[in-house]
């Protein structure tokens, strides 16, 4: 009897996963039109793809406590680095900045995209925004996220010998931010606000 019904059970999770691809499917938009610019942004550049991985530790400033954890006495970010190939020269470069209980890599697919352009592009876990952040994601932390973008843009400008992954240098005159939700307003205050403002970011 429990057999059955457990194969009953399987058998109709199985039905309702088939029912929503198929909806899925068939309520989805249409692809752009040939020969539309939307077609031509959603197309890749020309440049194979490279990641890689870095932890860069913020000595200067602490990580305040955080409902059962303590702080700490760094900021510690664990970064990916997505970058062109063989594109050499002077690459422009863009940082983006995670929303609330989320992650570096959740828009990888807008980050493979830029870097196939010719953009170097970083984006690194916030200390206390994260989805894993210790004591749980806390949006209090976002007074101290625009330090840890103006940080982030010194330590990849810092990149050299093994540690730079991409060929060519990082061009000073288009380091430019993106970000989502939380992150969005990170990235603005990074660009706009009299205080918290890098002037390297056009």
């Amino acid at each position: 009897m429990i057999k059955k019904l457990a194969i009953g059970l399987f058998a109709l999770v199985l039905l309702l996963v088939l029912t929503i691809a198929v909806v899925l499917v068939v309520t989805a938009p249409p692809p752009p039109a040939p020969g539309s610019n939307s077609r031509g942004w959603l197309e890749p550049g020309p440049h194979e793809i490279g990641t890689r991985d870095f932890v860069f530790i913020d000595s200067s400033r602490p990580t305040p406590r955080n409902g059962e954890f303590a702080g700490a006495p760094q900021r510690t970010f664990n970064t990916t680095l997505w970058y062109p190939l063989d594109a050499t020269g002077y690459l422009p470069f863009v940082l983006y900045s995670h929303g609330l209980l989320s992650t570096r890599t959740d828009l990888d697919y807008v980050a493979r995209h830029l870097a196939s352009y010719g953009y170097v592009v970083a984006a690194a876990d916030f200390p206390l925004t994260n989805i894993a952040a210790p004591g749980g994601a806390n949006p209090a932390d976002l007074v101290n996220q625009p330090g840890d973008v103006t940080f982030l843009i010194d330590a990849v400008l810092a990149l050299a010998g093994d540690r730079k992954p991409f060929n060519g240098q990082i061009d000073l005159e288009r380091i430019g931010l993106a970000g989502y939700s939380l992150g969005g307003l990170t990235a603005t205050l990074v660009t706009f606000h009299p205080r918290f403002q890098d002037p390297r970011v056009s």
